[in-house]
């Protein structure tokens, strides 16, 4: 072959070598990429049955649903964790109609690029609402002779945008905060809203609040053996009022006894400054939340 053959051949060689290369580094990106996907349904059982009991008592029977859904994406650079969580619940006691036990819809969605090590550019969706309507059963309303209805499906629904910094010193712990944060609070019911339910203005059926937001989780799938525990903290402070934060702090303890058997305990804290509540002395304002659920029930994973 002469000396002009080999140099017309290059730039097709050249071509070549330069193709198989980015084909190779694709494959490699690609190995580095990996889904990782979780799904469970569950259902939570309290049954109390009294007969010539003389410390007197009612019969009762509490049953709620628990669906989850996880999948998070793991990359060189950057991860994306999703989590899906509805649960609805239901209590029947003798001599009083079926009440709300237990009602959550939420969505949360962290996207991270790395900055350093253990440190990532963020970005944090959070999205709660309710299944079925709430009602205070303590108050019946005039107009319908029915319990007061206080709460339904997007009434109120709470979306928080937030962009910042998310540090992870360990794989169970995340520590994210937004200077650049935003909570939306929509109320949908037009008689919520005609009342200024959850801090919108009255007749108004969103809020739009700028501020800052301090997000921590601490999931730790394995505390002990069969022991699993989940810690969620989130602030926010609007920048209108800084001193009015909305605090949430949910944590979930499981102990799971065989493959489809498990016991749980769960402590949810809320504080909303917007939010007034009819406190055990009389007053009306704003006041700390508390829910505690101690759970025997069946698991099955979906995936």
């Amino acid at each position: 072959m002469n000396r002009l053959s080999i140099a017309s051949a290059l730039p097709v060689l050249l071509l070549i070598a330069v193709g198989t290369a980015r084909a190779q580094d694709t494959t490699q990106v690609r190995d580095t990429v990996r889904w990782i996907t979780t799904a469970s349904a569950g259902s939570n059982f309290t049954n109390t049955v009294f007969s010539n009991w003389a410390a007197g008592g009612k019969n009762s029977i509490t049953v709620t649903g628990i669906l989850t859904f996880g999948a998070k994406r793991n990359a060189t650079n950057s991860t994306w964790e999703n989590n899906f969580e509805a649960g609805l619940g239901y209590t029947k006691t003798d001599g009083t109609d079926l009440q709300k036990s237990d009602d959550r819809l939420k969505i949360y969605s962290n996207f991270g690029y790395k900055a350093a090590e253990k440190l990532e550019y963020s970005a944090l969706l959070d999205a709660q609402s309710q299944i079925a309507p709430g009602f205070n059963y303590d108050v019946i309303d005039s107009t319908t002779g029915r319990p007061l209805l206080v709460s339904k499906f997007l009434s109120p629904a709470k979306l928080k945008l937030g962009l910042g910094l998310d540090y992870k010193p360990v794989p169970t712990l995340s520590i994210f905060v937004s200077p650049l944060s935003n909570l939306l609070t929509v109320v949908l019911d037009d008689r919520l809203s005609r009342a200024g339910a959850f801090g919108v203005d009255s007749g108004k059926k969103f809020r739009s609040d700028l501020g800052s937001q301090l997000d921590v989780v601490w999931d730790v799938p394995a505390l002990m053996q069969n022991v699993a525990f989940r810690s969620h903290l989130n602030i926010f402070a609007p920048y209108r009022a800084f001193t009015t934060m909305e605090v949430t702090w949910e944590n979930l303890l499981t102990i799971k006894a065989n493959e489809y058997i498990n016991a749980s305990v769960a402590l949810d804290v809320l504080y909303d400054e917007k939010v007034k509540i009819t406190r055990p002395n009389g007053t009306v304002g704003p006041a700390t939340q508390l829910r505690n659920v101690i759970a025997l029930g069946l698991a099955y994973k979906l995936m």
